[in-house]
């Protein structure tokens, strides 16, 4: 028969070593006297046991892989605890970390360990449902830069992940990431989010930023969809094959001039607000005002005709928001360059 210390050393070894391990473990130790209670039945007695440290152990790994999602209370967020015990106290288990004192020190340190895996760097969902949105993708523009804008208008801080190597994107995909196999990929609110229409949108919603009400946020949609046209011939130009670069850089030149530029110039004027939809701040403005700076880092001169966007262009960059994003060493990213092109092209080879 093994001791209760060896038991409980090789549970927390196998843990560490092999977390999902540890889920088909028995429920009972060899010797039978401590019964190992399942997140299920924890979850179901309300109460966290004042057991062995190998007990408890067994069911905090199982919990953190499983079933903490269910545990998360009035969006109370466990990496802001100090301690376990307060955390479980706030979710109602009535279970608190006794002084040190009273317990003997393996029990402690197996405490403390639990606690550092709950918040280690490897469990990057917890992370993600208790901190700021962690954005995925390369470390350029992209189909990112206006999801990092639209953020950073909000005045909401954020992670970033650069993918760099082929072999990132493919374990991406392998473990259930990308829905779609593909990226942008946005981590916010315990959830995975692809697409980046899906993406902004709730952004959009989240930081009242998609107007009032139905006829607004149509009005907003409609706005956006029409910058996304534009915006997708910037997208692509980078990747232009050099003798049509020229042609290309003449039609967002005409397209924004002809087509894009004096709609917004006379919804501007005739409603003589400060802003696209309802006098409010929006996603549109964002969209429009990342446009203004895209199209004018290829045609300098191309506000020229079109005094409201001038003055729009003066107010927005003037918000104290954007205008921090606006700053160097903001998460803004620079005019795509050949190695951002060689990266991307990298990646996603087929």
């Amino acid at each position: 028969m093994r001791s209760r210390n060896s038991e409980e050393e090789e549970l927390k070894n196998t843990v560490d070593n092999q977390p999902y391990a540890a889920l088909s473990m028995p429920l009972t130790s060899e010797n039978g006297m401590y019964p190992v209670l399942t997140s299920e039945r924890m979850l179901q007695s309300g109460m966290v046991p004042q057991a062995s440290c190998f007990q408890f152990v067994r069911t905090a790994a199982e919990i953190q892989f499983k079933k903490l999602k269910q545990l998360l209370f009035m969006g109370k967020k466990i990496c802001q605890f100090k301690s376990l015990g307060r955390f479980f106290s706030l979710i109602g288990y009535g279970w608190k970390l006794p002084q040190a004192a009273q317990f003997k020190q393996p029990w402690i340190t197996c405490l403390y360990w639990v606690e550092s895996k709950l918040r280690s760097e490897g469990n990057q969902e917890l992370k993600n449902m208790s901190g700021k949105p962690r954005l995925t993708y390369l470390n350029g523009r992209g189909r990112m830069e206006s999801i990092r804008w639209l953020l950073a208008a909000a005045g909401v801080e954020f992670e970033e992940v650069y993918l760099e190597t082929k072999e990132q994107y493919d374990k991406l995909i392998k473990d259930g990431f990308l829905l779609f196999q593909q990226v942008p990929l946005v981590e916010i609110d315990g959830m995975k989010m692809v697409q980046t229409r899906a993406i902004m949108s709730y952004i959009a919603g989240k930081y009242n930023l998609h107007g009032k009400d139905l006829k607004e946020r149509a009005m907003i949609d409609m706005y956006v969809e029409g910058i996304s046209d534009l915006m997708q011939m910037i997208l692509m130009f980078p990747f232009s094959p050099p003798d049509a670069k020229e042609k290309n850089l003449e039609s967002i030149k005409e397209k924004a001039t002809n087509r894009y530029f004096p709609v917004f110039e006379k919804v501007l004027k005739q409603h003589g607000q400060d802003f696209l939809v309802g006098n409010k701040f929006s996603w549109a403005d964002v969209q429009l005002m990342e446009a203004i700076l895209a199209v004018e880092e290829k045609v300098p001169a191309v506000l020229s005709g079109f005094p409201q966007l001038q003055v729009f262009k003066t107010k927005m960059s003037n918000m104290p928001t954007i205008k921090k994003f606006l700053q160097p060493g903001s998460p803004r990213k620079p005019p795509p360059d050949a190695h951002y092109v060689e990266t991307v092209l990298k990646i996603f080879r087929k």
